[in-house]
C-alpha cells in the first residue's frame, strides 16, 4: 500500500478509536475519575497497533475526556459549560466605532516558521487575517497557526489546506482567500473543555506607536496540546485589553482548594477507621482528607508522599468522587497488588524513583 494511503487509513482508524473509546465512556463503562484499560488493552481490543492507540487517546485528551498522570489515564467529568458567549474569530481587540472590512488569508508559511514562532508540531499553514476601517485603514492585523487535530474537526479549514496543497502543477500557489468566523464555534462544540490564555506584551517605548502592542492567544485543553495559536499586533492606543483569565486547574494554573461536604468527609473518614477497609483505600481517603482547603504540597508534606501521587488521587476523587478511590490501579513498579503504590515511602533526597508511564506516552 502507497504510504499516503496507509498513512490515511491509519488517520481514520485512530479517530475511529477515539469515537468509540468516547461512546464508551458516554454509556458509563469507563465513569468519571476511573482509568481506561491500558495501552496494551486497549489495542488488544480495537485490533490495532500501540501508536495508534496513542493518537486516539491523545485526541480524546485535547478535547477534555481524559487526563493523564503517573498512575494512568482517567476519564473526566463532563463540562459545566461555559455560559459565555463566544466571539467570530480571530476576535476583535480594537473599539468598533462603526462597519468594519476583514479578510483571511491561508498561505505556506515557506520558510516563516522562525518569524511566527510556529509551536511544535502545529501544521506549516499560517492564517493572516486584517481588519480594516472604511477608509482602509487597518485596525488589526493577527497570525494564527493550528494543530492537525483542530484541522481534522474543522472542514473548511482541512478542505482549504488541502486545495493550497494539491495544485495541478504540484507547487504551492498563492495565498487561498478563506472565512473561519464560525471556528471558534466549532471549537467549542469537538472540544468541550477548551481554555483560553491571553498574554499581552508591550514592544515599544510609547505605547501609542503602531504596533507597540502584541497580544498572544492560546487555546488548549487541559492536558492537551496547544490546538490554536493566534497572535495580534495592535496599536497601543487604540486597543481594549483582553479579559480572560486561567480557569482552575487548565495547564499552568493552581486548582482552587477542595472543599469537602459533610457526606464527603463522613464517607472518607470510615475508610480511615483501623480495619475497615484496605490499606490502600485508607491512603487514599487520608489523601483527600489532607488536601481540604489545603494545597496538594502541604498535603504530600504532611502524609510524607509524592506530591505526584497526591495530585493524581486528588484529581481522579474531583472527576468521579469518592467512588473513583475505589478503583484497582496497576502497580507502577512490575506487578504490584492491585492498589497502586500507596503503601512505599516516599523516597529521600538523591533517591531515584521510576514513575508510572500514562496511557499514550512513549516506553523508554
Amino acid at each position: 500500500m502507497p504510504a499516503s494511503k496507509r498513512s490515511t487509513s491509519d488517520r481514520h482508524k485512530y479517530a475511529r478509536i477515539a469515537d468509540q473509546i468516547g461512546e464508551a465512556i458516554g454509556r458509563g463503562e469507563f465513569p468519571p475519575g476511573h482509568n481506561i484499560p491500558s495501552e496494551r488493552d486497549l489495542a488488544e481490543r480495537f485490533g490495532a497497533n500501540r501508536q495508534t492507540i496513542r493518537a486516539a487517546v491523545l485526541r480524546l485528551r485535547a478535547e477534555g475526556r481524559l487526563a493523564s498522570d503517573s498512575l494512568g489515564t482517567h476519564v473526566l467529568p463532563p463540562p459545566a459549560g461555559t455560559g459565555e458567549e463566544q466571539d467570530e474569530f480571530p476576535g476583535l481587540l480594537v473599539p468598533a466605532r462603526g462597519p468594519v472590512r476583514a479578510r483571511g488569508r491561508l498561505s505556506e508559511l515557506q520558510g516563516r516558521a522562525r518569524e511566527v514562532e510556529l509551536p511544535a508540531e502545529h501544521e506549516s499553514v499560517v492564517f493572516e487575517h486584517d481588519v480594516e476601517s472604511p477608509e482602509a485603514v487597518r485596525l488589526q492585523r493577527s497570525v494564527s497557526t493550528f494543530h492537525p487535530l483542530l484541522v481534522d474537526r474543522t472542514p473548511a479549514l482541512a478542505g482549504a489546506l488541502v486545495r493550497l496543497r494539491t495544485r495541478a502543477d504540484g507547487a504551492s500557489g498563492p495565498a487561498t482567500e478563506l472565512d473561519l468566523r464560525d471556528l471558534h464555534r466549532g471549537l467549542r462544540t469537538a472540544f468541550p473543555a477548551l481554555r483560553r490564555t491571553d498574554r499581552v506584551h508591550v514592544q515599544a517605548a510609547d505605547p501609542a506607536a503602531t504596533g507597540s502592542v502584541r497580544v498572544e492567544r492560546v487555546l488548549q485543553s487541559p492536558g492537551g496540546p496547544v490546538l490554536l495559536r493566534t497572535v495580534f499586533h495592535l496599536d497601543g492606543s487604540t486597543v481594549l485589553l483582553p479579559s480572560a483569565p486561567l480557569a482552575p486547574g487548565a495547564p499552568g494554573g493552581e486548582q482552587e482548594p477542595l472543599v469537602l461536604t459533610p457526606a464527603e468527609r463522613a464517607w472518607l473518614e470510615a475508610w480511615t477507621l483501623p480495619g475497615a477497609t484496605s490499606r490502600a483505600l485508607a491512603i487514599r481517603a487520608r489523601i483527600v482528607l489532607a488536601c481540604d482547603r489545603s494545597t496538594i504540597r502541604d498535603a504530600a508534606e504532611a502524609l510524607r508522599l509524592n506530591p505526584d501521587l497526591v495530585r493524581a488521587w486528588l484529581a481522579r476523587f474531583r472527576a468521579g468522587g469518592p467512588q473513583a478511590l475505589r478503583q484497582r490501579v496497576k502497580s507502577a513498579r512490575g506487578p504490584g497488588d492491585g492498589h497502586g503504590d500507596e503503601q512505599r515511602p516516599r523516597p529521600g533526597p538523591g533517591a531515584t524513583r521510576r514513575a508510572a508511564l500514562p496511557l499514550g506516552a512513549p516506553a523508554a
